[in-house]
């Protein structure tokens, strides 16, 4: 049994949809699984490696529309065939998606997938948060926090904090000793620089995104908000806060959707409804604490 799929672009929604690949697994045991990512997201193609339930990873240039002959070749191979660049089955967000009120991201992306969400809950509970396999090796820093400032590389700046935000917590970072790691794209804006604190804040954005990831693995603690990255860190399990508020229009009944899951339940989420800059820096202090 060939399968083809699950889900080809962004960073998060791939690693949404890993719990898909346990449940192809259950109904077709050993069946062979091809992992598609579009060229534009093949910086996360190192992630994957090494997945137990991932045999062969493709990287495709255009995924929504197959043109290259030999991934045709393979797709007609393959006995299930996702789509791979789904929509929400309910409309796209601020048309007509009200889909966060009532599901996870994890059985948005079973329903996504062409599922019912109750083919979600029959996997074993192991399987129900999406999990990555640590196939390198990585330090471990003392005193040192990484921080993802940034949802959508920058783009979305209603789902972060401001600016001035992050510049109060660096300092009181700081003040107690920690030394900050920040991570993100190159072109994001710079969120701490005083000249005092030099040694006490590294930018490793120009990093690969492969490379701030084993660089985020080896803080005692990663900050972040509901972006990919945070997808990936928890999928490794590793310790995290994520912060969230209301930035989806209708965002209202079920306010934790877009936590990313944490396989090891090292995640704590700190939520305000009305806004960024109402979550209490002392809050993230007492927790470090």
């Amino acid at each position: 049994m060939k399968v083809w799929g699950i889900r080809s672009g962004m960073i998060g929604d791939m690693i949404m949809a890993l719990p898909v690949l346990h449940w192809v697994e259950q109904i077709y045991p050993n069946s062979y699984k091809y992992w598609v990512i579009g060229q534009r997201f093949s910086q996360a193609a190192q992630l994957f490696i090494n997945h137990p339930m991932i045999d062969k990873i493709l990287i495709l240039k255009t995924p929504e529309k197959l043109q290259n002959e030999e991934d045709i070749k393979i797709a007609k191979t393959c006995d299930l065939r996702f789509d791979i660049t789904p929509q929400h089955p309910d409309g796209m967000p601020g048309v007509n998606c009200f889909w966060w009120n009532k599901y996870s991201l994890c059985e948005e992306t079973f329903r996504m997938a062409g599922l019912p969400v109750s083919e979600y809950h029959k996997l074993p509970k192991e399987f129900k948060k999406p999990k990555l396999q640590k196939w390198f090796v990585t330090e471990n820093y003392k005193k040192t926090i990484g921080i993802w400032p940034f949802a959508a590389y920058g783009k979305e700046l209603h789902r972060s904090p401001s600016l001035q935000w992050w510049e109060g917590l660096i300092s009181q970072l700081i003040d107690i000793n920690y030394k900050i790691h920040v991570f993100g794209h190159p072109n994001d804006p710079v969120i701490f620089e005083n000249k005092n604190h030099n040694e006490n804040i590294i930018y490793k954005r120009n990093l690969t995104f492969f490379d701030q990831i084993k660089a985020s693995l080896e803080c005692e603690l990663c900050i972040n908000t509901d972006s990919g990255s945070g997808w990936v860190i928890g999928a490794y399990g590793h310790n995290q806060i994520s912060l969230l508020s209301r930035s989806a229009p209708n965002h209202y009944q079920n306010d934790l959707a877009f936590a990313p899951e944490n396989w090891a339940g090292n995640n704590i989420n700190i939520f305000n409804e009305n806004s960024f800059s109402k979550i209490e820096h002392k809050d993230i202090i007492r927790i470090l604490k």
